[in-house]
């Protein structure tokens, strides 16, 4: 590209200059244009332009990997402070339940030394035998021995031996056996090594152990998996857990049902 485009202005310049001793033929390759300079500049902008336009590229590419590499960093917090949170929840709530679960038998133990306090509760202990029938107007825990029949206004709970019949408002078995009848208003509860020889009767009953005589309950009898029962059931509802034992018959009197109205021929 020439320093000078005008014309007239590089003309007055070299008739400015006739008399200088100045090489003319090298101020008109100075001021010559033929259009190379003009070629030259726009390639080095082009390269310079391409250079930059490759570098922004580059920063656009690494900021872009970075985002990503912080959106995964913060996922992976998360997460693991969601695994932590939930860990932490649940050894709480495994913490209080052995917490509660230690609180029951203090609590029971409380409960129990209330009552004898205030006369509602008697306790017949381990190695105390009795011969002969025992009768309550509150609670009955017996540990011991008793070789007669047992009648209780409130709740019996037999751990020892007893050979007799039971009448309570509510019976809870974890005897080795008992040999005679169990009659509650409420609910009867057999534990898994408990075995009875004689007819049960009450309001809801649980058995977990054997029974040889009829069962007659108003509501709901549940036989757990490990009952053994021989004789017949009579309820309004029943619930046979697999790997129950029964020899007998299930009739579900308590219903409220007519089960001939159900197969009667309608008109």
């Amino acid at each position: 590209m020439g320093i000078f485009k005008d014309d007239d202005v590089k003309d007055e310049l070299m008739d400015g200059l006739d008399d200088a001793n100045v090489d003319k033929d090298l101020l008109s390759q100075i001021f010559a244009d033929d259009g190379s300079g003009d070629s030259d500049l726009e390639k080095a902008l082009g390269e310079e332009t391409d250079d930059l336009d490759d570098d922004l590229d580059a920063l656009l590419s690494e900021i872009e990997n970075i985002e990503e590499s912080a959106k995964e960093s913060a996922e992976k917090d998360a997460a693991k402070k969601a695994e932590e949170d939930a860990e932490k929840a649940d050894k709480s709530a495994k913490k209080e339940g052995k917490k509660k679960k230690a609180d029951k038998p203090e609590k029971a133990a409380e409960d129990m030394e209330s009552k004898q306090a205030d006369g509602s509760l008697t306790i017949i202990s381990s190695g105390t035998t009795i011969n002969g029938g025992i009768t309550s107007d509150g609670d009955l825990n017996v540990a011991g021995t008793v070789n007669g029949d047992i009648e209780a206004k409130g709740k019996v709970s037999l751990a020892g031996a007893v050979m007799g019949s039971v009448i309570a408002a509510d019976i809870e078995l974890d005897t080795p056996r008992l040999e005679g009848s169990l009659n509650s208003e409420g609910n009867i509860s057999i534990s898994e090594d408990t075995v009875i020889i004689g007819d049960v009767t009450g309001q809801s009953a649980r058995v977990s152990g054997a029974i040889k005589g009829s069962i007659d309950i108003n509501g709901l009898v549940v036989l757990e998996s490990t009952a053994v029962i021989k004789g017949d059931i009579n309820a309004k509802t029943i619930q046979i857990d697999e790997g129950a034992i029964m020899d007998g018959r299930c009739v579900l009197s308590y219903s409220g049902r007519d089960i001939d109205d159900v197969f009667a021929e309608k008109k």
